[in-house]
């Protein structure tokens, strides 16, 4: 497929971009780190590009593509120092590790598949891709009626980017090479630590996770903050414990983007700052000037988000601080709202302890679809106990320090993923240690087990996109087939005025819709006041410009909005449109 060929073109570009400034302030001997340094520092120069497009107003396609088809030119140089890198890198593990090998290419192939069709999930259709068309809709930043639109949206700039070249296919295409690259820096970072068959071996756990699976053929921005997390974790290991020289910058901007990739990243900076400064203990006088610039490196990719949302929405904090600040079209009832429909944490003792094994056994609770795979769960453990080295002391104070904060906060699971590089890497070691010599085949024989019980996941939830790939199933009836309102979007685009607003009822998945549109969910955007009644509520939807309403029946309305279109006016105002697969559109009189 062509978004194939887009997909290596932008990678070869963002590789000869990073190179430029890779070989100024972290050149190294090792042909692989070159190349993950290269790839992070040059998508961090796209992001940074695409940011400044976005103020600038000239976030439009041709704009984009101008400005980094000019930045390729410009460093097209470096394409031989990249060739020459990929050609001296050491492809002997394919022979020794066969099995290791076609395990993780048979994931890679099923990922691809999934990332090949259509956008069909639903935080990819609602704001990962739906913001950034948005933005290039709109030529810049602009207000977006999606709360989480204040979230930091260091990945989402790629996706911006690749939008401008082809379109969602290229996005989630991202999203997959990212993955590919996380399993990449995690061998290295395993490599660096104890070895190359270690290296090997973890890197393959990781990508064999489902959930990694899963991840690589949608359009998130877990596996980018994943990529950017242990590539930057192992610079800053370099810095803290070997003060190998220019890895401390190195260190810090790829840790910034990884901290601007997602609100919890700036913790984790938190969390490293604190032990960086434990650990200068003994010079800490000499240190603190290298950690304050560490932390200011660090926090200016995430304050750039910040700034943004200030003067674009009213609120650098957004959906949280309303009463410190006046959001645009958000107030404190809208604020706890918002609290109110996330799930409730249990922060019991008892869970904190069991949380472990309920994250790997019980993925629904945890707000994923498939389990993480055993292989962490058995040997993490069993790991920590026997690789006594600062090394693993370090990774062990910061996965602990990790889950703490994500206990208390969020307990989603995918929140962990970077945390489960290091894992794999303790995994790994714990098979390959000599005191386990005479238990180490039966622990290679689970874990080949699990990988290929594992593949039953991607199998799962990518294969319901090979008819699609193969050509058996058109777009428009894959789309309909997996996502039901998709025809209702498309009756919107073609058959209402071009200025129609459009609000939606139990829908969020608006990146299809080519007219302006509105949640009606407080949870989502606050535009009404669910204390109003019916007429004043219509009244404000009028004032709004508001002329169509979307309702999906497949999904609970927000707010009690069900009962309220059930009273006057609005019986008397509402012209029905279009209805298929339980999901209508009507005219607002």
């Amino acid at each position: 497929m062509i978004e194939i060929l887009w997909l290596i073109i932008l990678a070869l570009g963002t590789l000869c971009i990073g190179r430029e400034i890779q070989r100024r302030i972290h050149p190294t001997t090792e042909p692989l780190l070159d190349i993950l340094l290269s790839f992070a520092l040059g998508s961090g120069t796209l992001i940074l590009v695409m940011y400044a497009l976005g103020w600038l107003g000239w976030m439009r396609p041709l704009h984009v593509i101008t400005t980094t088809a000019l930045l390729f030119v410009t460093t097209i140089r470096n394409i031989t120092w990249l060739l020459a890198a990929i050609r001296s890198l050491d492809y002997t593990w394919m022979r020794q590790k066969p099995m290791l090998c076609a395990v993780f290419l048979a994931f890679a192939a099923l990922n691809l598949i999934g990332a090949l069709a259509p956008t069909t999930d639903s935080d990819g259709l609602g704001y990962h891709l739906a913001i950034p068309k948005y933005y290039l809709e709109s030529g810049g930043f602009a207000y977006h009626p999606m709360i989480v639109s204040t979230w930091p949206l260091t990945t989402e700039m790629m996706y911006t980017l690749a939008l401008a070249i082809s379109g969602d296919v290229l996005a989630k295409l991202v999203h997959y090479a990212f993955g590919i690259l996380a399993a990449l820096a995690t061998y290295w970072l395993a490599r660096r630590l104890a070895g190359h068959d270690i290296g090997v071996l973890a890197a393959v756990i990781f990508y064999t996770i489902p959930l990694i699976a899963i991840e690589s053929g949608i359009a998130y921005n877990d596996l980018a903050m994943t990529f950017y997390f242990v590539l930057g974790f192992g610079l800053w290991l370099s810095w803290i414990l070997d003060d190998v020289k220019g890895s401390f910058l190195a260190a810090a901007i790829v840790l910034g983007l990884f901290a601007s990739t997602k609100w919890n990243g700036p913790v984790s900076i938190m969390i490293l700052t604190l032990m960086t400064t434990w650990m200068k203990r003994s010079q800490l006088r000499m240190s603190l000037r290298q950690i304050a610039g560490f932390v200011s490196i660090t926090a200016s990719f995430s304050v750039m988000w910040y700034v943004k949302n200030w003067i674009i929405n009213g609120n650098p904090l957004g959906p949280f601080a309303e009463s410190l600040f006046d959001g645009v079209n958000w107030t404190v009832a809208h604020s706890l709202a918002y609290l109110a429909s996330v799930k409730s944490l249990d922060l019991s003792l008892s869970h904190f302890f069991l949380a472990p094994i309920k994250l790997f056994l019980m993925p629904s609770q945890y707000g994923e679809l498939t389990f993480l795979g055993p292989i962490l769960l058995m040997l993490a453990p069993i790991g920590f106990a026997l690789w006594r080295t600062r090394e693993s002391l370090t990774i062990l104070t910061f996965a602990a320090f990790s889950y703490v904060f994500w206990w208390a906060t969020s307990q989603q699971s995918r929140l962990l993923i970077p945390i489960f590089t290091l894992l794999a890497i303790v995994s790994a070691q714990t098979a390959h240690d000599e005191r386990l010599t005479r238990v180490r085949t039966p622990i290679l024989c689970i874990i080949l087990v699990s990988m290929l019980l594992n593949l039953a996941f991607p199998i799962a939830y990518h294969g319901k996109a090979v008819g699609y790939i193969l050509g058996v199933e058109d777009r428009d009836a894959y789309l309909e087939r997996i996502r039901p309102v998709y025809p209702a979007m498309q009756y919107i685009n073609t058959h209402t005025p071009p200025n129609s607003t459009v609000v939606m009822l139990g829908e969020i998945h608006a990146y299809w819709l080519l007219r302006p549109y509105l949640f009606e969910c407080a949870a989502m955007q606050g535009v009404i006041n669910y204390e109003e009644t019916p007429q004043e509520i219509y009244d404000r939807m009028k004032s709004m410009g508001v002329t169509h309403l979307l309702l999906n029946h497949n999904v609970p309305f927000c707010d009690g909005m069900e009962k309220k279109l059930a009273q006057e006016p609005f019986l008397g105002s509402l012209r029905p449109e279009f209805s298929r697969n339980n999901v209508e559109v009507v005219t607002l009189l």
